[in-house]
């Protein structure tokens, strides 16, 4: 995605044709190479928040899928084996963030200061994290932060969690802009130990496609809450 693909479109011409068919011919082949460099262009561009850069809730999904899968091959095999090393399995902490009194921010300075406000945020999520992990903007003012690890970097507890919000938190009110300096955000998560083991729960009760779906829906919705709980107590 960060890098600029090149290809060539290598056209031979037949041996004997005529004028009028070399012109069709070249109208057809102009189209074809615009189809396939919009559609290449919407495959990767179409991935990402049209305002703030980051990734969009369905690639967000798609990436959250891709993940659970590849845990689910890695946790099949063990049962399988009866083994109990998972030393490949790939890891990942997934954190709910949510800007607080957001709509009051909007209604106060204006929806372009609210929007340049998502995109300064969603630029120091980026700038903070790895380029291993995503900043996901999962719709309004509402972002998916999914940490990812091997297992001997696996995030274990909830104080290194809070460590690193902790870290977002301090370089959002570092900033030179005033309003995003004083912006506030509530946030839930979930470790990837318990992923983990509400995944391998729920290969025993459906097939694969169900397992990853309930397994998204259910760590989706255990953030939230969590994050809905931290905005109560602050009210």
């Amino acid at each position: 995605v960060d890098d600029i693909s090149r290809f060539n479109i290598y056209i031979k011409e037949p041996r004997d044709t005529k004028q009028i068919e070399l012109a069709l011919l070249e109208q057809f082949y102009v189209y074809l190479l615009r189809e396939t460099v919009t559609r290449a262009f919407f495959n990767v561009y179409g991935s990402f928040d049209g305002l703030t850069g980051v990734y969009n809730n369905a690639s967000g999904r798609d990436i959250i899928e891709r993940l659970l899968y590849s845990k689910l091959s890695v946790i099949e095999r063990s049962l399988h084996s009866k083994a109990s090393d998972r030393g490949d399995n790939v890891c990942m902490t997934l954190i709910f963030v949510d800007i607080d009194h957001f709509k009051q921010l909007n209604d106060t300075y204006g929806h372009d200061t609210g929007d340049r406000l998502l995109i300064g945020l969603a630029q120091k999520f980026v700038a903070m994290l790895r380029k291993t992990d995503y900043v996901i903007r999962w719709g309004g003012d509402e972002f998916v932060l999914l940490l990812v690890n091997d297992k001997t970097n696996a995030i274990k507890s909830n104080r290194k969690v809070e460590k690193i919000v902790q870290r977002l938190k301090e370089a959002v009110a570092n900033d030179q802009n005033t309003l995003l300096r004083n912006l506030e955000f509530s946030y839930g998560y979930i470790l990837d130990k318990q992923i983990d083991q509400y995944l391998s729960d729920a290969i025993t009760k459906y097939d694969q496609k169900h397992a990853v779906e309930n397994t998204m829906r259910y760590i989706i919705e255990y953030a939230d809450m969590r994050m809905y709980k931290q905005k109560r107590r602050k009210r």
